[in-house]
């Protein structure tokens, strides 16, 4: 290639690509596996060598399609089964009692405790996965 080499290509590119290197020279292959090459054809290489790089970065794309698919898939299903918490139950002398979220001005971190201040008192809670 005049003027760059494939691996300064590649750093100017702004997306990711699917790259078959094709060169005379084989101490660059290990540096284009490195960037994630689909394969690396060292010249002479016969048609059924290039078909078979080519068929791998088909494949390559078909599953990065279906992956980034999958993907968003997930992320919506996320996103539609977001639960807000609404009240915390904790203990106070010795009784239970269920804070709604709405009324917590602000939470303080104290050890392994959380400490809810509410318009009516403080409040301490085990840190577990309902508050953090």
């Amino acid at each position: 290639m005049p003027k760059l080499t494939g691996f300064e290509l590649l750093e100017l590119l702004d997306h990711q690509c699917l790259i078959i290197f094709t060169t005379a020279y084989d101490q660059y292959a290990i540096k284009a596996f490195e960037m994630n090459a689909v394969d690396y054809l060292l010249k002479p290489f016969s048609i059924t060598r290039f078909n078979e790089a080519v068929e791998r970065a088909i494949t390559r794309f078909h599953t990065a399609k279906h992956d980034i698919k999958t993907a968003q898939a997930l992320i919506k299903s996320a996103e539609d089964s977001i639960e807000y918490l609404e009240r915390i139950a904790v203990r106070k002398a010795g009784n239970i009692e269920v804070i709604p979220v709405k009324e917590i001005i602000y939470f303080e971190a104290d050890g392994d405790y959380v400490i809810l201040h509410t318009a009516n008192g403080k409040f301490m809670k085990e840190k577990n996965h309902e508050i953090l």
